[in-house]
């Protein structure tokens, strides 16, 4: 007389489960790598040639375990001076240009400051026009980030489950 069932593969069934959160979160990571570079190259798209370099994506972990994702205009966190290699400088030329300087600042844009008086020593008061380039670039930013993280997700299917 037989006593008991044996049943195999019980293990490797186990194993699987205690490693998912971690290969839920690799593949995730991947997912949203994929959109974010997504999303920046349609930024690029639209954004002026002179100002493309400038346009970057970042994927992270909070401390708590989120996962983040951005993508957008980025410069170095210090400007050294206005030269043209500097890439402070650059996002601040690229700002200028989006939102316009002066008296043809984007009135929808909250600025911290308001437009100073003329003075003597500036050359004019018109200021540059806003291009609103960036806002136009962003235009569909969710759907094109979606589908690549789950064209990502799905390719990485195999990895989730470690098969």
């Amino acid at each position: 007389m037989a006593s008991g069932i044996r049943i195999e593969g019980v293990e490797d069934c186990l194993k699987m489960f205690e490693n998912a959160p971690e290969n839920a979160l690799k593949v995730c990571r991947k997912g949203m790598r994929k959109g974010s570079a997504a999303v920046a190259k349609k930024i690029r798209s639209g954004v002026p040639q002179q100002w493309r370099k400038l346009v970057k994506y970042k994927v992270g972990k909070l401390p708590n375990g989120e996962l983040w994702a951005r993508a957008g205009l980025y410069g170095s966190k210090l400007a050294k001076g206005a030269s043209d290699d500097d890439p402070a400088f650059k996002w601040f030329k690229a700002y200028w240009a989006n939102y316009g300087t002066l008296s043809r600042r984007d009135p929808s844009h909250q600025f911290l400051n308001k437009v100073k008086p003329k003075s003597k020593n500036r050359r004019q008061s018109v200021g540059q026009p806003a291009q609103h380039f960036f806002e136009g670039s962003l235009n569909g930013w969710d759907e094109t980030f979606v589908e690549a993280f789950e064209d990502e997700v799905k390719k990485n299917e195999d990895e989730l489950y470690d098969r």
